[in-house]
């Protein structure tokens, strides 16, 4: 919490100190990738489901532009 609310803007890279003190703090405990539940089975429905994911990207982008960009509330010209 104190990286998303302070160190976030005063040492913008202290994310990567952040990330080594957790992948150290792994191999200190000998945990494995296994063990942590990163398997390579299962990574190709995995990426099938990525796929379907990113398929969904432009059509959810191309709503927001519709409800935000095209559809002001109130409309133009409207009294207020």
């Amino acid at each position: 919490m104190l990286y998303i609310w302070r160190l976030r803007f005063t040492a913008p890279r202290a994310w990567v100190v952040i990330l080594g003190f957790f992948i150290l703090s792994h191999i200190l405990r000998g945990e494995r990738t296994a063990g942590l539940g990163l398997r390579m089975r299962g990574a190709r429905a995995a990426a099938a489901g990525a796929v379907g994911l990113l398929a969904y990207c432009p059509w959810g982008i191309f709503q927001q532009y519709l409800l935000n960009g095209c559809w002001r509330w109130p409309p133009l010209g409207a009294s207020r």
